[in-house]
């Protein structure tokens, strides 16, 4: 249940929701995530919260979007399709943990995985 009024914010909330149905193996390596339409009417937030949901999540390196396909959780492939870091479930880990040389999904070495502000302006 989310605690709206709460000092914890909604987006962070539904990311720990998340991460903990992947560290139970409620979601699997690969699988998608619900969404951002389904994240919506499930947890009634607008679209802006759940698109912070998705960057914790990526930030957290729990899982990875693929334009136009969804948002996946395990492995973050490069664009030359060679993989750069994966998530590895271990007992007791709380899924936060920096894996060394890896970037964001968006390549941008940030984490932030937001292919939009990388390209502001570009063209």
């Amino acid at each position: 249940m989310l605690e709206r009024d709460g000092p914890v914010p909604i987006y962070v909330q539904i990311a720990e929701m998340i991460q903990g149905q992947i560290l139970r193996g409620e979601l699997r390596a690969g699988e998608a995530v619900l969404s951002e339409l389904a994240m919506e009417a499930e947890f009634g937030v607008a679209r802006s919260t759940v698109r912070n949901v998705m960057r914790e999540l990526r930030r957290r390196q729990l899982v990875h979007t693929v334009g136009g396909k969804g948002t996946f959780v395990g492995a973050v492939a490069s664009t030359a399709g060679t993989v750069v870091a994966v998530v590895a479930v271990v007992a007791g880990s709380s899924g936060s943990e920096h894996l060394p040389g890896s970037g964001g999904a968006d390549g941008d070495g940030n984490g932030d995985g937001d292919r939009a502000s990388d390209t502001a302006g570009a063209g």
